[in-house]
């Protein structure tokens, strides 16, 4: 029997193209708006279904957060050069959306959150003596 419904995009020159993309830092759905590529929805499918393209897909999205941060260097030094404070927030508006992205894809470049606790910890036991067993009990009495 014949499947039913369009043939599929997916090839290993798709999925190494998608990879490419999210190493170099550019979005599954701006790499998706070619007519040449899937559609988002179905590379995530894709990544569901796979353990082997999940595991490629994390890469290449860590890869892709260490190229977010480079343009987020790029970015700071190209803003020395902005000639008003429009230019100014709208590069300090691009590098947060930028930081916040890759610390998402990436530990390395996540906030770091540092939990301590100070004071005591009380710990209350109770010990219950049951006269005869609940009913239903079926242990030993």
């Amino acid at each position: 029997m014949a499947k039913v419904g369009r043939p599929s995009k997916r090839t290993p020159e798709v999925e190494a193209k998608i990879l490419d993309g999210l190493s170099a830092g550019i979005t599954l759905n701006r790499l998706c708006v070619r007519p040449d590529m899937p559609d988002s929805q179905t590379v995530l499918r894709w990544k569901r279904e796979d353990d082997k393209f999940r595991a490629a897909y994390a890469r290449a999205r860590e890869d892709g957060a260490e190229a977010m941060a480079d343009r987020i260097v790029d970015m700071a030094d190209n803003a020395l050069q902005a000639r008003d404070i429009i230019e100014i927030n709208a590069v300090r508006q691009a590098t947060e959306n930028l930081k916040w992205a890759a610390g998402k894809f990436n530990q390395q470049f996540g906030d770091k959150v540092k939990t301590e606790h100070s004071g005591e910890v009380n710990v209350i036991t109770q010990k219950i003596v049951l006269d005869k067993p609940p009913p239903g009990w079926k242990g030993s009495a």
